[in-house]
């Protein structure tokens, strides 16, 4: 809102008061959330009221396109924007005229013609028209294309019927066969006009690729819900070479460069194009094998470690001979030594029966855990102007009235979110959490920050917006695909999850994506099979059986971080004093970690199939951050889980932010959560 040219939006405001002075006005606000609308009385031209209303305004939150609905009774829309949506697509066609006006040069100029075309409204672009003639686009009447009269067997029909076309008039359509004489209605107004169309005279021309006019029109449809429509997008794109959001700028200097992006060449080019692509398909199929091969044998590495049984060594404790008070004989002395000891060995193998016997019990009646996660506060300086305050209203608007001084400070957004949160004002939350997308165009650091904190909350249907986004943008990451996943089996939508995995198994990434990522197959497992295990209706027939396993485990712990080249290490310490970690990865009662990333997002996993009784702690360690300050510090999620997959799954969330100075053990780790058996 503060990129808006809010003077040039007044003055036209000014305008179209003054043409029509006597009007009522619902005025609605829309950020990720579509507020309910405020009604003025416009009289004579004084709209002051209304004026003052949007001067005192206090712009805040993402933007959630998907949150537009309907106003009841209202007979046209003035839409001011700038056409981003970053926390939802559009879901909905207005059905009364919307004006869409922009004042900012950064705008979605197609998507805002696109929404007032689409409903017989103008598109008015303040950062090129003054005052006078952006009110007289607003009041020109709009040509609307309403089909042919004799409605033939077309399909695909671009401009939609009842959308604003511009002049010359550009229909396309896909039909079977020659369409004959047509005649194409449209309307100004109130009026109807006739154009006749002579398809019998028809001429076919060579250089004119009618297809790729009709694909772009289709691709723009498309865009207004860019996110779910992204696979279609993209396959119209690739099949007709045209342009979309998500397409970029290639160079194509030699038939390498078509087979690295795998673009069809020119006639020319074709018959080398083929055959490089044929040389490749061994190499694909080699790599996926490979690929495959490792995720086979992490399996079987799985397997026998759940299956082996930990038997971790008791310390020996032998009785001591206390001083003897009478004068004993050095013979006898060293009999009653001797049957002191073999009697003391006696008994402490009895104790260690006793010991091992219960411990039998008390794995056949599985003890009930707990988790505990720790708050990491935030020690920024800023925190000390909300420590005393106690409703979120009142926190609301400290926030609001700090906010210029930290802008740009990705923590402020999350800190005073997450302080929202803890004082139960969802919705307020959630605004300031939105706003970190207003802070970078398309910056996937940024949104998984936002994943995370959704996921934490229970937001799950903008976890899955969310996740789909930055899979957009990051195709060649694994962990985008799994976040994705995960965020389906939050949405119970297990099979299109297993879907998701499947494919992210038969994956092709590059050789350093490859080595980055070494080792993520052992996560991957644990959760095809938990999906397998939770959801009995859910069709595993294309999961190779060599990926099955029943691997119920009491404790699993899983971190994830925001940022690449970074490097986080999981600790957890059992309740013998036992650390497992990345120079130590497997413990004496069965802890197992996971490979250690140290380059990428993560995630590193700790299994434990049976815990013994008593405290186990869990750390993490910033062994070596890359810090990029427009995405702020680095955001880490922990799953934490109890009795994963094994018909009593719990799960616990912990999302925080790095803090150098944040030092909650004796050594730079961080405490992050407790299990307790």
């Amino acid at each position: 809102g503060s990129k808006r040219n809010r003077d040039k939006e007044l003055q036209f405001l000014d305008a179209y008061f003054a043409d029509n002075k006597n009007v009522s006005v619902s005025f609605s606000l829309l950020n990720n959330t579509f507020d309910k609308a405020e009604e003025f009385n416009i009289s004579q031209g004084n709209w002051n009221d209304l004026k003052s209303r949007i001067l005192n305004l206090k712009y805040d939150g993402g933007t959630d396109f998907g949150a537009l609905k309907e106003v009841n009774g209202v007979e046209e829309y003035l839409l001011f924007s700038d056409g981003i949506s970053n926390f939802g697509d559009l879901t909905m066609k207005f059905k009364k005229p919307l004006n869409s006006i922009s004042s900012t040069p950064t705008s979605d100029f197609n998507l805002l013609k696109l929404l007032a075309n689409q409903s017989g409204g103008n598109f008015i672009n303040l950062n090129e028209l003054d005052t006078q003639s952006a009110l007289k686009t607003y009041k020109r009447l709009p040509i609307r294309f309403l089909g042919f009269k004799e409605n033939p067997n077309m399909q695909e029909l671009f401009p939609n019927i009842g959308s604003v076309i511009s002049e010359p008039v550009n229909i396309f359509g896909i039909t079977s066969g020659n369409t004959g004489k047509l005649t194409a209605v449209f309307s100004v107004g109130n009026e109807k006009f006739e154009s006749p169309v002579d398809f019998s005279k028809a001429q076919q021309l060579e250089n004119w690729q009618i297809a790729q006019f009709w694909a772009q029109r289709k691709i723009n449809e498309l865009e207004l819900n860019s996110t779910q429509n992204r696979n279609e997008i993209k396959n119209i794109s690739e099949q007709f070479g045209v342009v979309s959001k998500n397409t970029s700028l290639i160079v194509l200097d030699d038939i390498k460069d078509y087979v690295r992006y795998k673009i069809t060449p020119p006639q020319e080019l074709l018959s080398d194009y083929q055959k490089i692509i044929s040389q490749n398909k061994g190499r694909v199929l080699e790599q996926r094998k490979n690929l495959l091969s490792k995720a086979f044998d992490k399996t079987r590495e799985l397997k026998t470690w759940w299956n082996t049984e930990f038997k971790p060594v008791e310390k020996k404790e032998y009785p001591r001979i206390s001083n003897q008070s009478t004068p004993v004989p050095q013979a006898q002395r060293d009999v009653q030594i001797e049957e002191s000891v073999v009697v003391g060995y006696n008994s402490s193998a009895k104790a260690m029966e006793v010991s091992s016997s219960a411990k039998m019990k008390e794995r056949e009646s599985t003890p009930n855990g707990k988790i505990t996660l720790v708050d990491v506060e935030s020690t920024a300086e800023y925190m000390k102007d909300f420590q005393n305050l106690q409703s979120a209203d009142v926190i609301y608007q400290k926030y609001l009235e700090n906010r210029s001084k930290h802008e740009k400070q990705v923590s402020y957004y999350f800190d005073i979110s997450k302080l929202l949160f803890k004082k139960g004002d969802k919705e307020l939350s959630l605004k300031v959490l939105s706003t970190l997308a207003e802070l970078d165009l398309e910056n996937e650091e940024l949104y998984k920050t936002i994943y995370y904190l959704l996921k934490q909350r229970g937001h799950y249907d903008k976890e899955l917006w969310i996740t789909q986004k930055i899979l957009e943008w990051r195709p060649f990451d694994a962990q985008s695909h799994r976040d994705y996943a995960l965020a389906l089996v939050d949405n119970k939508k297990p099979q299109e999850a297993l879907n998701i995995y499947k494919s992210l198994l038969y994956q092709e990434f590059t050789d350093e994506i490859s080595m980055r990522d070494n080792g993520i197959e052992e996560i991957l497992i644990m959760e095809i099979n938990n999906i397998l295990k939770q959801n009995k209706n859910v069709d595993g027939s294309k999961i190779d059986d060599r990926l099955k396993a029943d691997l119920p485990v009491d404790i699993r712990v899983v971190i994830n971080w925001n940022k690449d080249n970074t490097d986080i290490d999981l600790w957890v310490t059992d309740p013998k004093g036992e650390d497992c970690s990345y120079s130590h990865k497997s413990t004496a009662i069965g802890g197992r970690l996971s490979n250690d990333f140290t380059q990428g997002f993560g995630p590193e996993q700790f299994l434990l199939k049976k815990a013994v009784k008593g405290k186990y702690k869990i750390k993490t360690n910033f062994f070596g951050e890359r810090q990029n300050m427009l995405s702020g510090p680095t955001t880490v999620m922990a799953e934490v889980y109890l009795y994963y997959s094994d018909g009593r799954q719990e799960r616990k969330i912990a999302v925080f932010q790095s803090q150098k100075e944040n030092k909650q053990e004796s050594d730079s780790k961080i405490l992050i959560g407790e299990f307790e058996f």
